[in-house]
């Protein structure tokens, strides 16, 4: 404790002495009081001035014993830089215990170099829109499943729906079989029900590692008798194990095209120690989670402030109608992303679903980096989180008010405010052009069909922008009860658009 506090190489960075000693009390914040560092941390940077400026926040503090955050968004790229720059993840703070041999958990920056060049053409934008007509598709579907959910007169918890959406369209690109969530009538909210249980977990296998490949030895059905979150969680680590199996057994020659990306992850091109089933299972894991939590979060705020303003939405709707009514096969992404304040929508959107809420350190093994005149000595972990970077108020004057104009205002200025949560550099979301492509058609879909006379969205239980704002980081923010989502009903009032006056609804 003494060496922490006074001869560790971080001991003269700002920061509480309780947080140099040990990492006693982040294990209680986010143990204990589950997912609530991410708040002590913005304490700490309230209090603690430093040499450089009497002014508070302070930008830079010690976190615990052997971490530095930094709240500055100029400094960001430095942090998450691009390959140029060795970055390797801290092995101490693998988010996805559950899944060690995934990409998004891989520590070499080397090796995750290997990984990522091995899926990155899956996800690149001419892969994507290649699979537009399968996303749309998806995107229609889920459109036609709220509106059937309004003529039987039923609420939805539209997070899971979207959920179901983002994981049936991944799952059938990625594995070729997708999920048939949309199908089922509560859009088999296990699948949200099973990623909620595992945010749970996160905490508690960061600091005990040991413990969920112990328990994923279990056989499923005593899994389900010992905890029924485990019984989930293992449940669907069996479906992906289906999935795989199938890969490979289908596996073929150079020479044949390979449609999907788990049969690409088996192809014999690629090293035998990267194509083995449990690498590949992580893989799949991981894929499916990511790609279902992101998007469906990040349309789920849209919605939620979109139907709460009126001149939002009626912006909206007027800038869609003419684009929408094109052709009857819908807009394209291309078309939709040409929309100046349908994207100022989805940025302002994705801005205040804040993507991550955990912190994601960074190591840079072999070169001190330098933060004004701090040097952060190499082989230490520093972060800096999407959380108050989004908050920024200098950033975004009034951040947590919802208001679309500030990216079109930027623009004319010919400036770009910075968006964090598909983060940046050399570790940078890889499903980045398939969540754009997403949140395009289901947005465009939502707007037109749904929040357009005959119909129009009511927010039950009255929520405020508090309430969906993070309370617990449990890697995605969650409610202070530990879940996140947004009931809504789906009305057709039988009102013509020239006199509807209750535009979404929103309470």
């Amino acid at each position: 404790m003494l060496y922490n506090l006074y001869f560790h190489p971080l001991s003269k960075f700002p920061g509480p002495w309780w947080a140099a000693i040990s990492h006693g009390h982040e294990f209680y914040f986010d143990v204990i009081l589950y997912g609530r560092f991410f708040k002590q941390i913005e304490k700490m940077h309230e209090k603690y001035a430093t040499r450089l400026t009497l002014s508070l926040p302070c930008p830079i503090v010690r976190i615990n014993p052997r971490e530095i955050h930094i709240n500055d968004p100029d400094f960001y790229d430095s942090i998450y830089a691009s390959s140029a720059h060795i970055r390797n993840k801290d092995p101490g703070h693998i988010i996805f215990g559950s899944a060690p041999r995934a990409l998004v958990s891989t520590i070499s920056h080397s090796q995750h170099r290997l990984r990522r060049s091995i899926l990155s053409p899956f996800f690149s934008k001419a892969s994507i829109l290649r699979v537009e007509p399968l996303i749309q598709a998806k995107a229609d579907r889920l459109i036609a499943r709220l509106e059937e959910v309004g003529e039987e007169g039923r609420t939805v918890d539209l997070y899971i729906a979207l959920t179901a959406f983002a994981s049936d369209t991944v799952s059938e690109y990625a594995y070729g079989v997708g999920y048939t969530n949309l199908e089922a009538r509560d859009f088999n909210g296990y699948m949200h029900e099973t990623i909620t249980r595992l945010m749970h977990t996160v905490h508690v296998a960061r600091f005990f590692p040991f413990l969920f490949p112990i328990l994923s030895l279990l056989p499923v059905g005593l899994a389900r008798r010992l905890s029924p979150g485990l019984g989930k969680i293992l449940e669907y680590r069996a479906v992906m194990a289906r999935f795989v199996a199938r890969a490979l057994h289908e596996k073929g020659g150079e020479g044949k095209e390979r449609a999907t990306l788990f049969e690409a992850l088996a192809s014999p091109s690629v090293p035998e120690q990267e194509r083995t089933a449990a690498r590949i299972e992580d893989e799949a894991w991981v894929v499916n989670l990511a790609a279902s939590e992101t998007v469906a979060r990040a349309l789920t705020m849209l919605v939620f402030f979109v139907v709460k303003n009126e001149r939002v939405l009626r912006t909206l709707r007027g800038e869609l109608k003419p684009v929408m009514q094109m052709s009857e096969c819908g807009s394209t992404w291309k078309q939709l992303e040409a929309l100046p304040y349908l994207t100022a929508v989805i940025h302002e959107s994705l801005r205040l679903s804040f993507g991550p809420a955990t912190r994601l350190p960074r190591i840079s093994p072999d070169k001190p980096v330098v933060y004004k005149d701090w040097v952060i000595p190499p082989g230490h972990p520093m972060s800096s989180s999407v959380w108050y970077l989004n908050v920024n108020p200098t950033l975004y004057p009034d951040p947590l008010v919802f208001r679309p104009e500030r990216w079109l205002e930027a623009a004319a200025q010919g400036a770009r405010l910075p968006l964090f949560n598909f983060g940046r550099g050399a570790r940078a979301c890889l499903g980045i052009n398939l969540a754009y492509a997403e949140l395009y058609l289901v947005a465009a879909s939502f707007i037109h069909r749904l929040c357009t006379p005959p119909y129009c969205i009511r927010l039950l239980d009255n929520p405020s922008v508090e309430d969906m704002m993070p309370y617990r980081d449990l890697v995605m923010g969650a409610s202070k009860k530990g879940f996140f989502g947004l009931k809504i009903g789906v009305v057709r009032d039988g009102g013509e658009e020239s006199g509807d006056e209750e535009v979404g609804r929103g309470e």
